[in-house]
Parts: C-alpha cells; structure tokens; sequence
C-alpha cells in the first residue's frame, strides 16, 4: 500500500469512527414485548419497584412512587424518584409492566423515558415516533405481581457511581386497579467506549501525518 492510499485509508477510517462514537449520545429506542408466561418477575423476587399503586418490596434504599390505584383514572403520567446510579442492585436490565387491565378495549401504555441526568436516553413512544402508544389492556392474569410487558434493554454500565437516573411512563384508560412498573435484571451487554475510538483516530491521524512528512523529506 502506497502513503498516499494510506492516507487516504485513515481518513475514511477516521471519519466511521468519529460517526460511531458520535452514535453513544443517540436516544435508544426501547422495544415493547409482551409476556405471556410468567418468566418476569415475580416483583417480590425482581426488586426493585420505580412505579407503582400498590405496596412493593424494594430494597430499603431504594423508593418508589407509589400513585393513587382507586377507581378508573383516564391518565396516568408518572415519575419515579431521581435515583444514583450507586443504588442499583444491577446495571443492566429491562424494565417489566404488570397491567391490571383485563379489557382489551382500551389500556394504552403512551410512553416511556429513561432520564439520565437530566437529558432523556431510552425512549419508548414520543421519542420512538410512535406518539399513539399502544395497546397494553386485555391481560387474562391481570394484577399478579409478573410483568406482562417489558421495556428494553437498559444498561447502566459505564456511567459513573453519582449519574442520576429516573423513569417516566404515561398510560391511558386503565380500568382496573393500578399498574406497577419493577426492574428485571438481564445479563450486562458489552458497552461501545466512545474514547477507545478517539484514541485510535488520533494515532491514525499521526502515522498518517508522519508518512507524508516522511515523503515530503524524501
């Protein structure tokens, strides 16, 4: 390979490399999928609740908000409380949805942000070009403590101990008592280092610049 083509190599490779890094900051859409055998949860054994109309058994550092559960309220628009990252029991997870609603005809889950400090990073929803939400209701064992939707994946892995976190979930037309939202661990992906990256343009960048100062003396 001539300096020339080299150099030309380096820059093609720098710029997909700047392009990659540049994709870590992207809002990650999360993906809705139904449950249907009982494999999340229970809530009990998946600790920790973020949101909920009933009584949860999180850990004692670790709260949640607990809304109004009485009567057919038409919208729901909740946050959880701001949590560190150092409160976690784990890093990577989905994010499980045990629906009350047994009739199909209308419970519709709006969205759902993951807020890490300050600034929306996984979203389901508004953020995902689905502002109509959609259909959650008609679930046969409503209420027993499993997810029947989960939300992800989320993985915390990487952000430092103090980076705050918090969930917000809008749902509409539930009909029958109060939804729950609880954390459900998963195994911990690898995580892109966007710095790994610029490392390896800069030390393209200067073999590249050291070869066509080379060429120049010669």
């Amino acid at each position: 390979m001539s300096i020339k083509e080299f150099g030309k190599l380096s820059a093609v490779a720098g710029a997909v490399l700047l392009a990659f890094a540049g994709q870590a900051s992207a809002v990650t859409v999360l993906t809705l999928t139904s449950v249907t055998d009982h494999s999340v949860g229970p809530q009990s054994e998946s600790a920790p609740c973020i949101i909920a109309g009933t009584t949860c058994q999180n850990p004692a550092t670790f709260a949640y908000t607990n809304f109004t559960s009485t009567g057919a309220i038409p919208d729901y628009d909740e946050f959880s409380p701001t949590y560190t990252v150092s409160q976690f029991p784990f890093l990577s997870f989905v994010v499980a949805m045990d629906v009350n609603t047994t009739s199909a005809a209308g419970e519709y889950l709006s969205y759902f942000d993951v807020v890490i400090n300050g600034v929306i990073q996984y979203s389901f929803g508004s953020l995902a070009n689905n502002t109509s939400g959609a259909l959650v209701g008609g679930i046969a064992n409503n209420g027993n403590g499993y997810g029947d939707w989960t939300l992800g994946n989320i993985n915390l892995t990487g952000l430092a101990p103090t980076d705050t976190v918090q969930f917000h979930a809008k749902w509409q037309n539930a009909t029958d008592g109060a939804e729950s939202f609880f954390l459900f661990s998963t195994p911990t992906p690898p995580v892109p280092e966007p710095e790994t990256y610029a490392l390896m343009l800069a030390g393209l960048g200067v073999i590249g610049f050291m070869a066509r100062r080379r060429k120049q003396q010669a």
